[in-house]
């Protein structure tokens, strides 16, 4: 999978279903919006952890990674992070 694999789709009734089973669709029409706002040359970033983020994820793991991220501090990327990041 890469930045150019076809993208799942978002119904609107899909749009406001919590269920885990929309997770994935929700999450594309959500990156969807930041892509568009890139566009019109708003700085944008969309972070993809590989952790479980929510009620079952560890408390303060998110928190340590937006963190890191703000402070400037480096991350392992597979592949030299040239297939993990859209760049505009």
């Amino acid at each position: 999978m890469t930045e150019h694999s076809p993208q799942l789709t978002c119904l609107d009734a899909e749009a406001v279903d919590t269920r885990s089973e929309t997770y994935g669709r929700r999450k594309v029409a959500c990156e969807s919006v930041v892509w568009e706002w890139q566009a019109k040359d708003l700085a944008t970033v969309v972070l993809r952890p590989s952790v479980v983020c929510g009620a079952h994820g560890y408390p303060d793991r998110m928190a340590y990674w937006i963190w890191r991220a703000t402070q400037g501090r480096p991350f392992l990327l597979p592949a030299a992070g040239l297939t993990v990041f859209r760049r505009a």
